[in-house]
């Protein structure tokens, strides 16, 4: 957009009568809700496309693939102030690209979108600080059937003390003119200072991926996949940089975490703590996804001293749905958390109770009053006008503020109650003390779990890439 296509753009904003985002809703009403106002325009008006692909047998999931990268520009503009406008595409100078994102989120008619600037911004306005600014961004869907649901799990995860929350903004979008609806604005799952800071050169993040057979590259079946057919895969690095050293590496990792969760030695090589805190966060949350939504987990470095940590949450569409019993990753076998549990080595187990421990006095306090605050706000209000205006673009009835945070309130003190009483009754009578390292284990037995093949020591194997198979050394 050149300077009198900017002018003739600001002319028509002041003028909104006469601008419209599609046949039902102006500028002006979109702007007049009070939320921030995403508009994307593409080149030549071609929109993102992709191809819609279900699981191979004895895998979950169906998803998307070919997805198309569309040359764009976009503006961020809140009541008369421009607050962002990324500039015409130039590729590594200006514009972004946007792409349609998501799995099974893909298929209904409003889609979530991934955005990639060609010039770092912070999107979220947030100041000067450069840890803030990035080119990776999402546009995820704030869909009347979970509500808020993603600010409620990203705020119980902040106040538990995750690694990293992501940031987010809501918003509404127009695409060519045509109102998309509400949208968090939020920030992706990357390796950085200021969201998953690990190693650039040395580090990893992994994520214990249902989907992983629509993914270019995926670590061996490993010990824990005989009740989930789910396997490893790579956010970073990326599968197309990823070298076979680097592979060899993390799968060793991931082969010495298994034997060692079953031989006891596993403070060896996770990080308790974390591991302990993201899963109490699904069971204040009530997680229904037995695959916990997406499990990412982080490796800062190659070193010995760098464990494996759980990194943030996300994909919180099914929260607040288990109320009489621990959260369905608790108690999945497909993965570690139910194993841990069951361990000689009660540290993990001691790590959790503490941490509900700690927590449980002033938790539904905490939480509750951030839903009071933003009840309150000016942000909700524009939310809930700017919902009656997404309800009737999609034609669904949309939800009230006021009344999700009261729902919301009266689910975290009865899962409290719940927890209180069920974290008491955990077992932590095994010494904690009696597998505390590899050198202790080696004159210690193998407890080998039921129905478990442990995998070998050997780093050969079998990689997937774009549904083939290829053997690496």
């Amino acid at each position: 957009m050149n300077i009198k296509s900017f002018f003739l753009f600001f002319v028509g904003f002041l003028f909104t009568g006469q601008v419209m985002a599609d046949d039902s809703f102006s500028i002006e009403e979109l702007l007049n809700t009070g939320l921030p106002l995403v508009q994307i325009e593409t080149v030549d008006g071609v929109l993102p496309t992709c191809d819609f692909v279900s699981a191979p047998e004895g895998c979950w999931g169906s998803g998307i693939t070919n997805k198309t990268k569309v040359p764009s520009r976009m503006t961020i503009q809140k009541g008369t102030e421009m607050i962002y406008d990324s500039g015409d595409y130039v590729k590594d100078k200006s514009g972004l690209t946007i792409a349609i994102r998501g799995n099974s989120s893909a298929y209904s008619a409003k889609k979530p979108y991934k955005l990639k600037l060609q010039k770092k911004a912070d999107l979220l306005m947030r100041g000067d600080d450069k840890t803030y600014k990035d080119k990776q961004w999402l546009l995820l869907k704030d869909d009347w059937s979970i509500s808020l649901c993603s600010m409620i799990g990203w705020k119980v995860g902040e106040l538990v003390g995750l690694q990293w929350t992501p940031k987010f903004q809501f918003v509404n979008v127009t695409i060519n003119g045509d109102y998309k609806g509400v949208y968090m604005l939020a920030e992706a799952v990357k390796e950085k200072a200021g969201r998953l800071d690990i190693d650039v050169d040395s580090g990893y993040i992994i994520e214990y991926d249902a989907y992983w057979w629509n993914e270019d590259l995926s670590l061996d079946q490993g010990a824990y996949y005989s009740y989930a057919p789910m396997r490893y895969t790579f956010k970073y690095p990326d599968s197309e940089d990823i070298t076979n050293e680097q592979l060899d590496y993390i799968q060793q990792n991931i082969n010495n975490v298994e034997a060692a969760i079953t031989d006891g030695t596993y403070p060896d090589y996770i990080d308790i703590e974390s591991f302990a805190t993201w899963l109490l966060t699904h069971d204040i949350l009530g997680t229904a996804d037995n695959g916990g939504s997406n499990i990412y987990l982080t490796k800062y470095d190659n070193t010995e001293d760098s464990k494996l940590t759980m990194a943030n949450l996300w994909d919180l569409d099914t929260i607040m749905k288990i109320e009489d019993s621990w959260a369905t990753i608790h108690i999945m076998r497909g993965y570690y958390f139910y194993w841990l549990f069951l361990n000689d080595n009660k540290a993990f187990t001691k790590a959790y109770v503490d941490k509900w421990n700690e927590l449980s006095p002033t938790f539904v306090n905490q939480i509750s009053s951030f839903l009071d605050d933003f009840a309150a706000s000016d942000e909700a209000k524009a939310l809930d006008l700017s919902r009656t205006l997404d309800g009737q673009r999609w034609n669904i009835v949309s939800r009230n503020v006021e009344n999700e945070v009261e729902a919301a309130k009266t689910w975290f003190t009865n899962r409290k109650t719940w927890l209180d009483e069920h974290v008491a009754e955990i077992d932590l009578s095994t010494d904690i003390n009696k597998l505390t390292s590899k050198k202790e284990a080696s004159s210690q037995p193998v407890y080998h779990l039921s129905g478990y093949r442990m995998p070998s020591g050997s780093v050969n194997g079998i990689m997937v890439k774009n549904g083939k198979k290829y053997i690496h050394k």
